[in-house]
C-alpha cells in the first residue's frame, strides 16, 4: 500500500472520544447538527405560532436567495481579478515585499506560467474551497440581520396573531422546515464534497491496478460509505442541494462554462490512476508494467476532459518555458540534454487539442527507452554500460532503438521536427562508435550542417553524375560520403567507418538520392539513420569484436553514466 493510501486510511481510522472510527463519527455529527437545527425550529414554531413562524421562514428563504446572489457576485468579482494576471502580479498586490523576499530563481519558475493557466488554477481552487463557504457565511450573516428585524417587528411593535391549536401545530411544522433549510445550508460544503466522493467511486475503482482498486474499495466500504449513506445528507441532496452546490461551483472561463464539482471527479481519478507511481518500488528509469498502465491511464483522463486538458497544457507550457529560460535544470548531460530540451520545447505551444497526442508521443518514446534499458544511464547510480550500446540494440524486426524512436516521432506532425534533432544527437554516437571522441563543446548543429552541405554538393552529384560508369558509381559515392564525414568531423582518416557499413550507407544513398536535384532534411536524416540499422547490435548480443562503444553519460571510470536524476 503506498504512502498516500496509508495516510488516508490512518486518518479515516482515527478514533474519537466515542471510540468509533472517524467516518462514523462524522456521520453521527452531521445527524446531530441537523437534529439540533430541526428541533430548535420545531420549538420556535410551537412557541411562536404559524404567523410568526411563516414570516421567519420567508426571511430565511430570502436570506438564502440573497446569499446565493452575493456568493455568485463575489465569485465573478474574484474571477475577474484572476484574468490576465501572473502569479507575481497578483501576489505583489497583497505582498509588496514579494520581489525582495522570494528568491529570483523561484520567481522565474513561477513567472513561467502564463496568465491563462494562472486563471484556471486559481479559479478552480477559489471556487471549490471558498465559494460554498462564502455562501454559507453570507446566509448566516443575513439570517442574523433578518432576525434583528424580525424581533423589532414582533417584540417592539407587538405585531402577531392569537395562537390557536392549529396555529401552534402549523407553527411547529413550519419551524421544522425552517430548521431543515438552515441545516442544509450550513452543511452545504460537506454535502457537496460527499456528492463528489459518491460520484467518484466508480471511476476510482474501475480499470485500476487490482491493489489500488482493493484499497480504494476498502476505504469506501469501511468509512466513506457511512457518510454517503447518512440519511440527513440523502434528504437534503434529494431536495436539490446537489444542484445548488453545482450552481455555486460553476464558473465561466473564456467561452467555456466549467462545472468545477464535476472536474473534481476527473482529478480524483487522475490521483487514483497515479497511485502506483507513488509506491516506494517505483523507479522512473526501470518502469514496471503497472507504472506504464498508470501513466497511460492518466493520459486518457487528460484527453477526455477539456478543462483538465487545458490545465495540463498550461502547466506543460510553464514547464517548457521555465526550462527554456534555464529556471529549471533537468540534470542530463550532453548529448542527451540537447535532444530532451528540444522535445520539451514542443510543449511551448500545447493546448487542449494537441496535449494528449504530444504527451502520448512523449510516453511512447519514454517507454521505448525504458524497455531497452537506455533510461538506466540517466539515473544517479550509473549502474550500466554504454548508453550508445543500448541505443544501437536491434529489435526483432532488425530496427535499432534510435530508428524505433524515429518512427514514433514521425507519427505525430508536431514531433516530426524532432527527427532532425535526434539525427543531430546521433552524430556523436556515430563519431564515438568509430572511435572518434568529439569534445563536449562541439556543436552537433554545425556537424549536421556540414554533413548536409557535403551530401548536397558532393554525394548527390556523385549519385547523379552520368559520366561515372555504373560499375564505379558505388566507389565514387562511398568516397564522397567518406570525405563528407571527415570534413564534418564525425570521422577522421585514422578512425574511418567499417567498409561494410559504408557499403550499406552508399546503397541507401544511391537508391534514395537518385534523380533528385535537392535534398530535404528527411533525406539527410534517413541517410544518417541507415547507418544505425547496419551497425545495430542484435538484441541480447554484445557489440561487434574490436569496437568499443564509449559511455555517453560523461564518463565515470567504472563505465557508468554521470547523469543526474531529474
Amino acid at each position: 500500500m503506498n504512502s498516500t493510501m496509508l495516510f488516508g486510511r490512518a486518518l479515516l481510522e482515527t478514533t474519537t472520544v466515542t471510540g468509533e472510527p472517524l467516518g462514523e463519527t462524522i456521520s453521527l455529527a452531521i445527524t446531530v447538527v441537523a437534529a439540533i437545527f430541526v428541533f430548535s425550529g420545531l420549538l420556535f414554531g410551537l412557541t411562536r405560532g404559524m404567523y410568526k413562524t411563516a414570516i421567519r421562514l420567508i426571511t430565511i428563504i430570502a436570506s438564502a436567495i440573497l446569499a446565493f446572489f452575493a456568493a455568485s457576485m463575489i465569485s465573478d468579482y474574484v474571477h475577474q481579478l484572476f484574468i490576465g494576471q501572473t502569479v507575481e502580479g497578483l501576489v505583489t498586490q497583497f505582498w509588496p515585499d514579494y520581489m525582495t523576499t522570494v528568491p529570483e530563481a523561484f520567481r522565474d519558475i513561477i513567472n513561467s506560467f502564463d496568465a491563462v493557466t494562472v486563471e484556471r488554477l486559481l479559479t478552480m481552487v477559489f471556487t471549490m474551497l471558498a465559494i460554498p463557504l462564502i455562501f454559507t457565511l453570507a446566509f448566516l450573516a443575513l439570517k442574523l440581520v433578518t432576525a434583528i428585524i424580525y424581533f423589532i417587528l414582533f417584540a417592539i411593535l407587538r405585531v402577531g396573531d392569537e395562537k390557536s391549536g392549529v396555529s401552534v401545530l402549523m407553527g411547529g411544522l413550519l419551524g421544522a422546515v425552517q430548521g431543515m433549510i438552515i441545516a442544509a445550508i450550513v452543511l452545504l460544503p460537506v454535502s457537496g464534497l460527499v456528492t463528489i466522493a459518491a460520484e467518484s467511486r466508480e471511476p476510482l475503482i474501475s480499470d485500476k491496478d487490482p491493489a489500488v482498486s482493493e484499497n480504494i474499495e476498502g476505504v469506501y466500504e469501511d468509512y466513506i460509505d457511512d457518510i454517503i449513506a447518512n440519511p440527513v445528507l440523502s434528504v437534503i441532496r434529494t431536495l436539490g442541494e446537489d444542484a445548488l452546490f453545482d450552481s455555486l461551483t460553476t464558473v465561466k472561463i473564456g467561452e467555456d462554462e466549467v462545472h468545477m464539482s464535476k472536474e473534481m471527479t476527473v482529478f480524483a481519478e487522475i490521483v487514483a490512476d497515479g497511485m502506483p507511481l507513488t509506491e516506494p518500488e517505483f523507479n522512473w528509469a526501470d518502469l514496471r508494467d503497472k507504472d506504464k498502465k498508470a501513466m497511460t491511464a492518466i493520459l486518457s483522463d487528460v484527453g477526455e476532459d477539456d478543462y483538465t486538458a487545458n490545465l495540463v497544457a498550461g502547466i506543460l507550457r510553464g514547464i517548457a518555458n521555465a526550462n527554456g529560460k534555464g529556471a529549471i535544470n533537468l540534470g542530463f548531460e550532453e548529448p542527451f540534454s540537447t535532444f530532451l530540451n528540444e522535445f520539451i520545447s514542443i510543449f511551448l505551444t500545447s493546448d487542449k487539442d494537441n496535449v494528449d497526442a504530444d504527451l502520448g508521443t512523449f510516453l511512447e518514446v519514454y517507454f521505448i527507452l525504458n524497455d531497452y534499458g537506455v533510461l538506466e544511464h540517466f539515473s544517479m547510480d550509473g549502474e550500466s554500460g554504454s548508453a550508445a550500446e543500448d541505443l544501437l540494440v536491434q529489435n526483432k524486426d532488425g530496427k535499432t532503438v534510435i530508428n524505433v524512436v524515429i518512427d514514433e516521432l514521425s507519427e505525430n506532425p508536431r514531433t516530426q521536427p524532432l527527427v532532425t534533432s535526434l539525427t543531430k544527437f546521433s552524430l556523436k554516437l556515430m563519431a564515438q562508435s568509430a572511435g572518434n571522441m568529439l569534445p563536449d563543446d562541439v556543436s552537433t548543429d554545425e556537424i549536421y550542417d556540414a554533413i548536409k552541405e557535403g551530401m548536397e554538393n558532393n554525394v548527390l552529384s556523385s549519385v547523379n553524375d552520368p559520366t561515372i560508369p555504373e560499375e564505379e558509381k558505388k566507389d565514387a559515392v562511398k568516397e564522397s560520403l567518406n570525405n563528407t564525414l571527415i570534413d564534418s568531423g564525425v570521422i577522421t582518416e585514422d578512425t574511418p567507418l567499417d567498409d561494410e557499413i559504408m557499403d550499406s550507407i552508399a546503397d541507401h544513398v544511391m537508391e534514395s538520392f537518385a534523380g533528385k536535384e535537392t535534398l530535404t532534411n528527411d533525406d539527410i536524416n534517413n541517410a544518417i539513420f541507415s547507418y544505425y540499422n547496419k551497425y545495430g547490435i542484435p538484441e541480447g548480443t554484445t557489440p561487434p569484436p574490436g569496437i568499443d562503444i564509449p559511455d555517453l553519460g560523461g564518463g565515470s571510470d567504472d563505465g557508468g553514466g554521470s547523469g543526474t536524476e531529474p
